[in-house]
């Protein structure tokens, strides 16, 4: 449901995990998009794992370059995750990235 909401993510022609969606939002920084959604109690999204997982890291070895390599985020859902929860996340996300754009559009 997710994916309906945000878009279609990245590798989804790969065989992954179905619980997690990766995504790039162009013209947003990932590190503010990230805060913004901690601040809107938005859990679900990442940078990836440790320090060697980053999805940075793994944008960048799939070929995928300057400036979007910045703007990607993972999501992660569980079983326990709701419909509702993730249409939330979705939502939000898409609000975020809106303004988010906006300001960078305004500072250029």
């Amino acid at each position: 449901r997710f994916e309906e909401i945000v878009g279609r993510g990245l590798f989804s022609e790969q065989e992954r995990l179905p619980h997690i969606s990766a995504h790039i939002f162009p013209g947003v920084t990932s590190d503010a998009l990230l805060y913004l959604l901690k601040r809107r109690g938005v859990e679900h999204a990442s940078f990836g794992g440790n320090h060697f997982q980053h999805l940075m890291h793994i944008l960048q070895a799939c070929g995928i370059e300057e400036p979007d390599v910045h703007s990607g985020l993972s999501f992660t859902f569980s079983r326990e995750t709701n419909e509702e929860e993730v249409e939330k996340v979705a939502e939000r996300t898409l609000e975020i990235v809106e303004h988010l754009q906006e300001l960078s559009y305004e500072l250029r």
